[in-house]
C-alpha cells in the first residue's frame, strides 16, 4: 500500500504482514520537488489501512493496533516538517475488539473524520459502523453509530467513504444490506437524517462534499467481487445540490462481463469550480477512463481521458478546492503480472475539460500507486512501486 498526502509525505507498507507485529511502515518527505531519504515510521503493533493529509503539514494514519491480544481501530498523527514523523498510536473512542478503520478524511484546517468497523459483542456476531470526528486542535469526540447488522457477509460492507469539507462538515456513505446510505454531520455537530441513495452490494464507494454542502457520491463493484464473480460491472452516481436532497442514482456505465477489472471503478471530486466523477467505461471490448461534470441540472457528457485502443484501469483522482484536478491510470495491464504504462491527465481550474494524457512511466508492474496535489504549490505527485523501490514523479503546477 502507498499513500501520498498533499502535505508532502509518502507512506508505504507491504500488503502482507505479521498479524502479531504489524507493518513495517516507511515514509519519506517530498521537499522542493526532491524526495528525502526514507525513514521507518512503524509504531508498535500498528497496521495502517488509510492515510490522509490535514492541516498545513500534518498527516494521519488510521488502521488497527494490537491491544490486549485483539486488534482495535487506532490512529497515529505525524508531521512532514520534523522527526520523528509519527507520534504514538492511540485507540479510537468506542473502538471495541476486532475493530478496524475503514475510511478516513481530513481538511486543510485540521479537521479529521474516521469511520471504523467494530464488534460490540464478545462472539462478534454483530458488526457496527461508527463515525468519529476531530475538530482542529481538539481530541476525537464521541462515536456516532451509522449502522448495525448481524455478522453476515455483505450485511455491512467495508465499502465505506467519508469526506470533510473546509467548514468541517462531514459526509459518510456506507452500504447496509445492499442499500447505499449517507449521513451529513455539520461542523456544529448536528446530524442530518440518513438518506438512501440506491442499490449496491460489495461496492467501491467514493464521496465528495463541497464547502456549500453540495455532495457527489459514486459507486461501483469492488475489485475482488468482480474478479471472483465475473461481473457484471455497473457504475452509478448521485448528486445533491446545496440545501437539497440527493437526486436519483444515475447509471454511468454498464458492462456485461468485467472479469478482468483491476483498478478503481469510480472517483468523485468537488472543487470550487467543478463537481465531477471519473469512472471506468466500456470501449470496444476494453476499459476506458471517462469523466463527467455534474451540476444541479444533471450529469454532463462524458470526456474520454485515456487514449483510444488502450485498455485502461483507473487508479485515483486528486483535486484541490481551488479547482485543479489530476487523474492517473494504468494502460495495458489487463493480464495478471503484465506491466503497463502509468498515465495521467490534468485539468486547470478554469478549464472546461482535462488535457491530453501524459505518460509518467511506460513500464510499471501491477503494483500500488497513488497521486496527490500540493495545495501550496499546485504540484502533482505520482507515487508507485516496482519490485525493489518506491518511485515518485513530481509535475510542475497545473
Amino acid at each position: 500500500m502507498i499513500s501520498t498526502g498533499g502535505s508532502g509525505l509518502v507512506v508505504w507498507a507491504p500488503a502482507f504482514f505479521d498479524e502479531e507485529v504489524g507493518q513495517q511502515v516507511h515514509g519519506a518527505r517530498i521537499l522542493g520537488g526532491r524526495v528525502n531519504a526514507p525513514e521507518v515510521l512503524r509504531p508498535s503493533y500498528f497496521s495502517f489501512t488509510h492515510a490522509a493529509a490535514f492541516g498545513r503539514d500534518r498527516v494521519v494514519l488510521a488502521g488497527s493496533a494490537l491491544r490486549s491480544g485483539t486488534r482495535r481501530a487506532a490512529v497515529t498523527f505525524g508531521t512532514t516538517t520534523v522527526s520523528p514523523l509519527l507520534g504514538r498510536t492511540r485507540s479510537l473512542p468506542g473502538a471495541a475488539r476486532s475493530s478496524l478503520a475503514v475510511a478516513l478524511a481530513g481538511n486543510r484546517r485540521g479537521a479529521v473524520a474516521i469511520v471504523y468497523s467494530t464488534c460490540p459483542d464478545r462472539r462478534c456476531a454483530i458488526r457496527e459502523l461508527s463515525l468519529v470526528e476531530r475538530s482542529p486542535g481538539a481530541a476525537f469526540g464521541r462515536p456516532v453509530r451509522l449502522g448495525r447488522a448481524k455478522q453476515a457477509f455483505g450485511a455491512i460492507s467495508q465499502g465505506v467513504a467519508v469526506d470533510v469539507n473546509a467548514r468541517g462538515d462531514t459526509l459518510a456513505v456506507w452500504e447496509h444490506d445492499g442499500n447505499l446510505r449517507s449521513r451529513l454531520r455539520t461542523a456544529a455537530g448536528r446530524a442530518r437524517r440518513v438518506e438512501r441513495l440506491g442499490r449496491g452490494r460489495q461496492s467501491d464507494i467514493s464521496a465528495a462534499l463541497g464547502d456549500d454542502r453540495a455532495a457527489l457520491v459514486a459507486w461501483g463493484p469492488q475489485r475482488f467481487s468482480v474478479q471472483r464473480n465475473g461481473g457484471p460491472f455497473a457504475a452509478f452516481a448521485c448528486f445533491r445540490p446545496p440545501g437539497q436532497r440527493f437526486g436519483p442514482a444515475q447509471l454511468l456505465e454498464r458492462r456485461a462481463d468485467a472479469r478482468s477489472i483491476d483498478g478503481t471503478g469510480v472517483r468523485a471530486t468537488i472543487t470550487a469550480r467543478h463537481a465531477s466523477v471519473a469512472h471506468m467505461a466500456d470501449h470496444n471490448a476494453r476499459f476506458a477512463i471517462r469523466s463527467r461534470d455534474v451540476t444541479a441540472a444533471g450529469f454532463g457528457p462524458a470526456q474520454t481521458l485515456s487514449s483510444p485502443g488502450e485498455d485502461a484501469r483507473l487508479i485515483d483522482v486528486a483535486a484541490l478546492d481551488s479547482g485543479e484536478q489530476v487523474a492517473i491510470w494504468k494502460t495495458g495491464a489487463n493480464v495478471a503480472g503484465q506491466p503497463g504504462a502509468l498515465v495521467a491527465a490534468t485539468r486547470a481550474p478554469a478549464a472546461a475539460a482535462y488535457g491530453s494524457p501524459e505518460t509518467i512511466d511506460p513500464n510499471v508492474p501491477l503494483s500500488a500507486s497513488d497521486v496527490a496535489l500540493n495545495p501550496a504549490t499546485g504540484q502533482a505527485w505520482a507515487t508507485w512501486s516496482d519490485e525493489r523501490s518506491i518511485l515518485v514523479s513530481v509535475r510542475s503546477p497545473i
